[in-house]
């Protein structure tokens, strides 16, 4: 469809479709549903993680397990096709994580 203006196709939604992307001729392209009754709404979730990953975020998510940096981290698994679990995640600063996942930095918790 080529129309700028779709509404979302959920019955009692009036909001615009989730954008796509720019036609050729520079129409906008929309999908059939907006973000929140794609994903939102239907329980479908993008990247949903799992209640252990949760509880680990609110508590260790202010100082590095690799070099002591304090701040904001994010989540590291050591064993990625593992899942998420108490034992598979550790706190990293955005540095570490970035050197630990291109192979940089040797990941001590292996």
């Amino acid at each position: 469809m080529l129309d700028s203006k779709r509404i979302c196709v959920t019955p009692g939604c009036s909001n615009l479709g989730q954008y796509k992307g720019k036609t050729k001729k520079g129409g906008v392209v929309r999908r059939p549903k907006c973000y929140g009754c794609r994903f939102l709404r239907t329980g479908k979730k993008k990247g949903r993680k799992s209640q252990q990953w949760r509880v680990f975020r609110e508590q260790h998510t202010d100082k590095c397990e690799y070099c002591d940096w304090v701040g904001p981290c994010d989540i590291h698994r050591p064993q990625p096709q593992e899942p998420y679990s108490k034992d598979n995640m550790r706190a990293a600063c955005p540095n570490c994580h970035r050197l630990i996942t291109k192979g940089v930095m040797v990941d001590r918790f292996l």
